[in-house]
């Protein structure tokens, strides 16, 4: 059985899908009254029965180390090809291995690991040109050598120290090749900087925030029934009102307590003051600093933020 609404002016709201229904013509007729407009899309031809395949491509250099293959498809006996239905076309093949053998494959990956590793040190390599120094060349081939001889089992035949040698190099140069060399800018102050905030009158003349009721009220949908859940408390309570407002300032990084405590209690007191003076008791000020700590907390910090100063 079908029903007819009025539209709502959301295309995902207002769209009628009808799939394989036996009286689809009728459907159709009975939901045009209501002034709906209709398309027919027939799969296999407006829409592909196929799915698109995934293809996952790995990196150049690990493609050309032969590392891993230059497409991959999204499911173990899947063809990675690009397209779907009759007018598939075949994902261009990627770079020629520099490696044919497992060994010198397995060699090369090891290479590139180590490679990866090396360059973590700016120190030690400034640049990717760095890597084809005799220096970090002796490094990469140790480290691989050591990788090698781990007392692992393998499957692969080990190479000689010459076949290893040319590994390495050879990785390196394909690495070096494909990798787009960036400055690292590293600022540093000169001499000692101190910074803080300084002391003045927080603007509250706008900022008079309510308690807030404690319980939770729920109403039931179905009956129209309503109920009271228990009331909320702070996990933690503080002994001082002015408390509540510091602990929410120094959540923020450019805030110290050990070294600005005094100023922040200054902070603190001035907003504990107005909300003194038009709350009733300390209870409905508690309860607004419980329930509105970070919306204080963010006030006052915005308001330290126009007012700090810098030595050097």
């Amino acid at each position: 059985m079908a029903s007819v609404c009025s539209t709502v002016a959301v295309l995902a709201v207002d769209r009628l899908t009808i799939v394989a229904h036996d009286r689809f013509q009728d459907i159709v007729n009975e939901a045009k009254k209501g002034g709906y407009s209709f398309s027919t899309v027939n799969i296999g031809e407006d829409i592909p029965e196929t799915p698109k395949q995934n293809a996952v491509v790995a990196p150049v250099v690990e493609t050309m180390l032969g590392i891993t293959p230059a497409v991959q498809a999204s499911e173990p006996g899947e063809s990675a090809e690009a397209g779907t239905g009759d007018k598939k076309s075949e994902v261009p093949a990627g770079p020629e291995s520099k490696f044919k053998t497992p060994e010198e494959q397995n060699a090369a990956s090891l290479a590139l690991d180590a490679i990866r590793k090396v360059t973590l040190d700016p120190k030690a390599v400034s640049s990717p040109n760095a890597l084809q120094t005799d220096e970090i060349q002796k490094q990469l081939i140790a480290e691989v050598t050591a990788k090698l001889n781990s007392g692992q089992l393998t499957m692969y035949p080990k190479i000689d120290e010459k076949e290893l040698a040319m590994v390495v190099r050879e990785a390196t140069t394909v690495y070096v090749t494909h990798t787009i060399a960036y400055p690292r800018v590293m600022v540093l102050p000169r001499g000692i900087v101190r910074a803080g905030f300084n002391d003045f009158i927080l603007d509250l003349s706008s900022f008079r925030l309510q308690s807030v009721s404690k319980e939770i009220l729920v109403q039931h949908l179905t009956s129209d029934t309503r109920e009271v859940m228990g009331a909320l408390e702070s996990e933690h309570e503080e002994e001082r009102l002015e408390d509540y407002v510091v602990r929410g300032l120094i959540d923020f990084d450019d805030v110290s307590y050990d070294e600005q405590a005094n100023l922040l209690y200054n902070f603190a007191w001035q907003v504990v003051a107005h909300l003194k003076s038009y709350l009733k008791d300390d209870d409905g000020v508690r309860n607004v600093m419980l329930f509105h700590q970070r919306q204080i907390s963010s006030l006052v910090q915005t308001q330290m933020q126009k007012n700090t100063w810098e030595e050097k």
